[in-house]
């Protein structure tokens, strides 16, 4: 049986001049898992997948493969595939030929080399481009050439940044899904890098979020997702927040019934943080999170400010006591939205914290 590889990633830390671009981070992942790092721009992902690779060093800290430390290991020894956002191809080589490089470089036999080629082949549906040059694809069958490439090295640890951001949205939702297939019917351990949390969503066993160059929160996408440790999380997981200024007014377990003065309404929302009763604290509110009642009753009345169609939903702006709250609104029969309609609102899902002493803007800016 052959042996996955197992990352384990210990206090690394990497500056570049007077930039901290990684600090203390610690990260350990199994073998198997497909596990995507994400993190807004400059958060650190791209140089922390490059400090696996072997192609930068670390400041201080260790690498280890396998238990091994690979820090003055080279890249071409650690036996790792690299998938990079920039497509690189051979452009004289046809699909095939582009992906049976690796091994034959590696010395296997020609009958090994294309037994592995068209299993590979198979498995990331190319088939019927074999015989295409990389200039005769769309990117979508490019950057899958580029996978297949990698995977036909032998490597049984895939490393990829950005392997998607080149593409449309429909080629890259459909390879992603392939792509996670591949990697778990050959029994690989991946890395993904991503800025694209839905990517990240759909794909990942579990994620791990960078923000300034430290590992915030490390989860399956459901556990992140449904207990966001901050309020940053809360918003970068979805990419919207309604953050609110609240005060507590009673603790019941494991949820806290908050005053929303701006709002003119209490809610009930889950504790992520040690609070008090009569403390001031950060609400989070996603859009999806906030329902609109049929009828306007008066009570938690809002009018509408402006709105936007993404077909399976409208971006809704509702205007609450003169805050503005940014709304999720599925497609349903009865809501055809006018400016100026009033509605009121039921809060679904919230979740409570410490208020932040950098206050709420800057607590959930991306930097």
């Amino acid at each position: 049986m052959i042996k996955i590889p197992e990352i384990e990633v210990q206090n690394i830390t990497k500056i570049y001049g007077n930039i901290v671009a990684l600090n203390n981070v610690s990260l350990r992942i199994r073998d198997g898992e497909y596990v995507c790092i994400i993190g807004p721009s400059g958060s650190g992902k791209s140089t922390l997948l490059k400090i696996i690779a072997g192609i930068v060093k670390p400041t201080k800290g260790s690498v280890y493969i396998d238990g091994i430390d690979v820090n003055n290991v080279p890249f071409d020894e650690r036996g790792i595939g690299v998938v990079l956002q920039d497509i690189l191809l051979f452009p004289n080589m046809k699909v095939r030929d582009n992906i049976s490089y690796p091994p034959l470089v590696k010395g296997l036999d020609y009958k090994t080399v294309n037994s592995i080629t068209s299993e590979i082949i198979r498995n990331i549906s190319l088939t019927v481009l074999t015989e295409r040059f990389p200039d005769e694809l769309s990117r979508g069958s490019q950057q899958k050439t580029a996978i297949a490439r990698a995977v036909a090295s032998g490597a049984r640890l895939i490393l990829m940044d950005e392997p998607m951001g080149s593409l449309d949205t429909r080629s890259a939702r459909q390879l992603r899904h392939e792509l996670r297939s591949l990697i778990k019917d050959l029994g690989l351990t991946a890395i993904h890098i991503t800025h694209n949390q839905e990517e990240a969503m759909s794909v990942a066993d579990r994620i791990v979020i960078l923000r300034n160059g430290k590992v915030i929160q490390v989860g399956t996408p459901q556990e992140i997702y449904f207990n966001p440790r901050n309020l940053f999380i809360a918003r970068f997981i979805g990419g919207e927040l309604n953050a609110l200024e609240g005060k507590v007014k009673e603790i019941i377990g494991n949820y806290a019934i908050i005053e929303i003065e701006s709002l003119g309404i209490n809610i009930k929302a889950k504790i992520m943080d040690k609070i008090n009763i009569g403390e001031k604290v950060g609400i989070a509110v996603r859009p999806e999170d906030i329902l609109l009642k049929e009828k306007s009753s008066g009570i938690n009345t809002g009018i509408i400010k402006s709105y936007k169609y993404y077909g399976f939903y409208y971006e809704v702006f509702l205007d609450v006591n003169n805050t503005v709250l940014q709304i999720k609104v599925p497609r349903k029969r009865w809501f055809s939205p006018t400016i100026g309609e009033k509605f009121d609102i039921d809060i679904i899902r919230a979740y409570v914290y410490k208020y932040p002493e950098e206050g709420l803007e800057k607590a959930i800016a991306y930097e």
